[in-house]
């Protein structure tokens, strides 16, 4: 089976990874190496796609829609989650706690914190592409809470900090445009979106959708409160 990565530990030793799933620690043995330690993953999720390491952990990516940790000292399984696709690419932080995962057919990007088994961050885009986009007024200086800002139209003025996006797949997605962070998604409508527009309060957005309905959703409970066929 192909390599798929291969690190270096100390004390002369070599990681690797090959497709299959076997994790290979190689030891100096008199100017040779020799296989000191090895594992597997379990059968049956799929093959490694990538994998990454950092302070003594392990990550490694699967085809069969899963991430999987190891300790590296002792070769034995820490952890493993399923993300419902293949995974393309992951990373470790330098602490080895928080592990990063990004699954491309999805659009996702995954932070997960193994330790206390907490997602730090979870984003997604759209599944197929994006049909029209919108921005909604911003919020002036001094509105920190912007739940409030929501409910105070005063709060808001021309330009656009919050942005909507209408995709094929019929899902409306709320960013906020500075950081990039997708903070709500709409699934209501059963078509494309087709049209967007924010409300001049920017506490509603209205679409239109091939499904035949205009729906409007607020943006305080993020619901569909009227529909218009």
């Amino acid at each position: 089976q192909s390599i798929v990565a291969v690190f270096s530990l100390p004390k002369n030793k070599v990681l690797a990874i090959n497709r299959a799933g076997s994790i290979l620690v190689w030891s100096e043995d008199k100017k040779n190496y020799r296989v000191s330690s090895q594992a597997s993953i379990p059968p049956g999720v799929g093959y490694v796609t990538c994998a990454s390491l950092s302070n003594g952990v392990l990550l490694l990516g699967l085809s069969g829609g899963a991430f999987s940790l190891f300790d590296v000292d002792s070769l034995t399984s820490l952890q493993s989650l399923s993300v419902g696709a293949c995974v393309t690419s992951v990373a470790l932080s330098v602490s080895g706690d928080w592990a990063a995962i990004g699954v491309a057919e999805l659009g996702q990007l995954i932070v997960w914190e193994w330790r206390s088994e907490t997602f730090v961050l979870k984003q997604q885009g759209h599944f197929d592409g994006v049909n029209c986009v919108a921005f909604s007024g911003t919020i002036k200086s001094g509105s920190t809470d912007l739940l409030d800002a929501f409910n105070n139209s005063s709060s808001f003025q021309a330009g656009g900090n919050l942005m909507a996006t209408g995709g094929i797949e019929g899902k409306i997605k709320l960013w906020h445009s500075v950081s990039g962070f997708c903070f709500a998604t709409l699934a209501d409508h059963t078509a494309s979106v087709e049209a967007l527009a924010f409300t001049p309060q920017g506490n509603a957005i209205v679409s239109a959708s091939m499904d035949g309905s205009v729906r409007a959703f607020d943006l305080v409970r993020y619901r569909n409160f009227r529909t218009f066929t």
